[in-house]
């Protein structure tokens, strides 16, 4: 059986880049098609006199295409870059963003799920997603993982909720209990 090293900071794999490459490959293709169209219908409408500002417009579209998809490319590559996540002993640490940098700690033992999700999209390239539910003071929060290779995020979903059942029922406790300060004795009341 394969195993999860906890002890270092993880980054997703290289399936999750072309996962992060194809939500914006559809735009990209759509773009493809509306240019192919002008060029292709467009030249039938179009007068003698104006084919010269045609030809400029086509390749004018084609330029814009081009640097959409170079922007889409290096926003794959940087969103697939930015994912990190770790195991820390009292929370799981989730990191994504190079510029707006959000980072997400959830505590093992207020986990209430774990869900692995695929996506039609997703299976296609062999990852999967990871929704981490929790419930704090009242109302849910979630932490997500997207594009893991399928057998790492079933190593993390097991490993998480064997660290949420240890937190919550006992063996290692997530956190320390501290005394109230008017306790005379200082000792720690048992539950």
């Amino acid at each position: 059986m394969a195993h999860l090293d906890t002890s270092r900071t993880h980054r997703l794999g290289i399936r999750a880049f072309f996962l992060f490459l194809g939500w914006g490959a559809f735009y990209i293709l759509l773009l493809l098609a509306l240019l192919f169209a002008w060029w292709w219908y467009g030249a039938r409408f179009v007068p003698d006199a104006y084919v010269e500002y045609y030809v400029y417009s086509v390749k004018l579209f084609a330029l814009v295409i081009t640097g959409y998809a170079a922007y889409r490319l290096l926003h794959a590559f940087f969103d697939y870059r930015s994912h990190r996540y770790r195991f820390d002993r009292e929370f799981f640490h989730v990191e994504k963003g190079y510029i707006n940098k959000r980072e997400v700690g959830v505590v093992y033992h207020q986990i209430q799920t774990v869900t692995v999700e695929r996506p039609l999209g997703a299976r296609m390239v062999g990852v999967a997603h990871l929704d981490i539910i929790t419930s704090s003071s009242g109302h849910a929060q979630n932490a997500k993982l997207h594009g893991l290779d399928m057998k790492k995020a079933r190593l993390i979903q097991k490993e998480l909720l064997e660290r949420a059942r240890k937190s919550q029922h006992g063996g290692e406790p997530a956190y320390r209990q501290v005394p109230f300060e008017d306790d005379e004795d200082g000792e720690e009341d048992e539950d």
